[in-house]
């Protein structure tokens, strides 16, 4: 994404109230992300039943700076 992309997204967030000022997730921000990630771990994909299924590792940890 180029920045005018970046500074779209934001907008959008922001008109939405699920990004501050800072550029951080607010509480409501943080309720969504947690639910489309339930959601994408719900979500059942088009799988050919002859292919053998890999699952989807979502638990990753953040490196803290």
């Amino acid at each position: 994404m180029n920045g005018t992309a970046f500074d779209t997204v934001r907008r959008d967030l922001r008109e939405r109230g699920l990004l501050g000022r800072d550029n951080r997730l607010t509480e409501a921000g943080h309720r969504r992300a947690i639910a489309l990630l339930g959601e994408l771990r719900d979500a059942e994909g088009h799988s050919e039943p002859t292919v053998s299924r890999v699952r989807w590792n979502h638990t990753f940890r953040q490196r803290r700076r």
